[in-house]
């Protein structure tokens, strides 16, 4: 029997490659990495046209969460995985008092200062749960992307807001952030072809049920912020008859 004949019936004998849901639920690394960077781009990235400055940098906010949830076994994604919820805890504040009297500049202010101190955690364990996750793999220990992600991050503090720094300067951080989250994409598959394997922490609640959970909760605020507001005005009015 010949090398090709061989091959032909090993082939036939394996069959197949497994569905992508199968691959991800047995090596999930792709999948969670995936949706942290999905959640970087919506979350810094905004649009002030049809509720979009508010829904996408949510949505980014729970991919970020999800992501960094399944890969909590290691130390610092464990890190990321606790500063991603509070930065999720923050967006939704900022949704609530957003629609309420109690919303101000100083309460932005407030929001904007911790919201970047968090943003720069996960960047920074980000880029050292990389440096472990290539270790693990007997990769070189390289993640430039990973660190150009945190200077992009505090260069656009530095400069205010992209709108706030001209359009020149907005564009040229905007196709950084594009080449930064390539490259990081492409690290990503490296380590996956690598044959990194992520045993995903175990979870009460599955993605599905709890992205469920935060959207009726994103659902909700707007109208808890209206009523809340509604409440004040009647109040305040009944306080000055």
């Amino acid at each position: 029997m010949d090398d090709r004949r061989l091959d032909e019936l090993l082939g036939e004998a394996v069959g197949s490659a497994p569905p992508e849901d199968v691959v991800r639920a047995v090596s999930p690394w792709r999948h969670a990495m995936d949706q942290v960077l999905w959640g970087f781009a919506l979350t810094s990235i905004s649009l002030d046209l049809l509720l979009l400055n508010y829904i996408l940098p949510s949505i980014g906010a729970a991919l970020m969460l999800l992501g960094f949830r399944t890969l909590r076994a290691n130390r610092h994604f464990r890190l990321a995985y606790y500063a991603s919820m509070l930065r999720c805890a923050l967006q939704l504040a900022a949704l609530f008092l957003g629609g309420t009297v109690i919303h101000s500049e100083a309460a932005d202010l407030v929001l904007t200062v911790l919201s970047a101190v968090f943003v720069l955690g996960v960047t920074l364990e980000l880029y050292m749960g990389i440096m472990d996750a290539q270790a693990a793999a007997g990769l070189e220990l390289r993640a430039p992307a990973a660190g150009w992600l945190m200077v992009w991050y505090i260069l656009l503090y530095a400069l205010g807001l992209l709108t706030a720094a001209g359009s020149i300067v907005g564009l040229l951080m905007l196709a950084a952030f594009i080449v930064i989250l390539v490259s990081l994409v492409k690290l990503s598959k490296q380590l996956d072809e690598a044959g990194y394997a992520v045993e995903a922490a175990p979870v009460r609640l599955t993605d599905r049920r709890l992205g469920a959970l935060l959207a009726l909760v994103l659902a909700l605020l707007p109208g808890m912020a209206r009523g809340e507001a509604v409440f004040t005005r009647e109040v305040d009015h009944a306080v000055s008859m």
